[in-house]
């Protein structure tokens, strides 16, 4: 029986040398390449080469177009940081910029901006539909479809209608909710193309818990309809229309002093004294 050979505990296999040279090298090419790629991107992202080139954007109006440019470019700059280019392609803030257009011009409903790869940013605008005027003195601004004032929209077509009874707004403010605009928005779509009305003006006579409840609609011929919230409007259109036809004539509709609607299937008007 062959006898083994003894090997003590504290045995260890030396290790070639050579390949532990070999394998340093490795590690340190390793440390170095990933510095170099570290630093590329970083200069990548820093470097003025990425650097926004273009911000387009196509309205009717040039010095709106301007001044939205201006605002967005003077915008990414303030965001500059050393350690942040704000102006990259990549890195600019384009969630933040849409907030701020939004806020800084609420004729636009909606402002979204995207990204391309010739170094472009594009701005596509949802404009806000103005559908009356609220005026002081000489001093004007427009009210959008979801009650939020904007800086006054000339027609050309013809004048907006005017509202009245609440304070002057600033612009940007919401003043009217939405159930009050769906109801101005209604009465301005039934009345305003009745022949012997037309709508000039709105004015606001009573509102409880910011909710409107009664409205005078001023029309072109000068008299004035009144109308409340509890009243139909669709159907009480209809019974007006029947009466002006029966019995309004153009001359007296031309010397009317009001129309009364707030009572249901009831017309009361009185002409001038």
């Amino acid at each position: 029986m062959r006898k083994t050979s003894y090997i003590p505990k504290t045995y260890q296999k030396k290790k070639s040398q050579k390949r532990s040279k070999t394998s340093s090298w490795i590690v340190f090419l390793r440390i170095l390449i990933g510095v170099g790629l570290i630093g590329g991107l970083i200069y990548a992202l820093m470097t003025p080469l990425l650097n926004i080139q273009i911000i387009k954007l196509e309205l009717d109006d040039d010095i709106l177009t301007k001044e939205v440019i201006s605002r967005a470019e003077d915008y990414l700059t303030t965001q500059n940081r050393w350690w942040y280019n704000s102006n990259n392609i990549f890195l600019a803030p384009v969630g933040e910029l849409e907030q701020y257009l939004l806020s800084e011009f609420p004729q636009f409903q909606d402002i979204s901006i995207q990204r391309t790869i010739y170094r472009e940013l594009k701005i596509q605008l949802t404009p806000r539909i103005a559908l009356f005027d609220i005026c002081e003195n000489t001093q004007c601004v427009s009210i959008g479809e979801d009650g939020v004032v904007m800086p006054q929209k000339l027609s050309v077509e013809a004048p907006l209608p005017l509202i009245t009874g609440i304070s002057f707004p600033r612009i940007g403010d919401t003043v009217l909710n939405d159930r009050e605009m769906k109801w101005l928005q209604t009465i301005l779509e039934i009345y305003g193309p009745i022949d012997k009305v037309g709508v000039a003006s709105i004015a606001i006579q009573q509102r409880y818990e910011d909710s409107l409840v009664e409205v005078f609609v001023y029309t072109k011929l000068g008299y004035y309809i009144m109308l409340d919230l509890e009243t139909d409007i669709v159907y009480q259109a209809e019974v007006l229309k029947k009466v002006l036809d029966s019995q309004i004539t153009p001359e007296i509709a031309q010397n009317l002093e009001y129309i009364d609607l707030r009572i249901m299937n009831r017309v009361y008007y009185l002409p001038k004294q």
